[in-house]
């Protein structure tokens, strides 16, 4: 086999994997329920994320501080 048929050969399977995965992931294949899901997921994961950034939930702490000089002396209390 002259080595150009390899590289044709390899680029067809290449191709033809492309494809695959192209068919394989499009949106219309999921059923309602997982698009759904996703969706959900999505807004949910942007929310926490902004919740994080925008919303003073944590107490500022350092390597040097100490767990009884929280508020409440416990790491859990907030």
């Amino acid at each position: 086999m002259w080595p150009w048929a390899q590289v044709l050969a390899a680029e067809a399977a290449a191709l033809a994997r492309k494809e695959r995965h192209a068919a394989a992931t499009e949106w219309v294949v999921l059923p309602w329920s997982e698009r759904g899901l996703l969706v959900v997921a999505t807004v949910l994961m942007v929310a926490a994320c902004y919740m994080v950034q925008l919303l003073v939930c944590f107490q500022p702490y350092e390597l040097t501080s100490k767990i009884r000089d929280l508020p409440g002396g416990m790491w859990w209390v907030c």
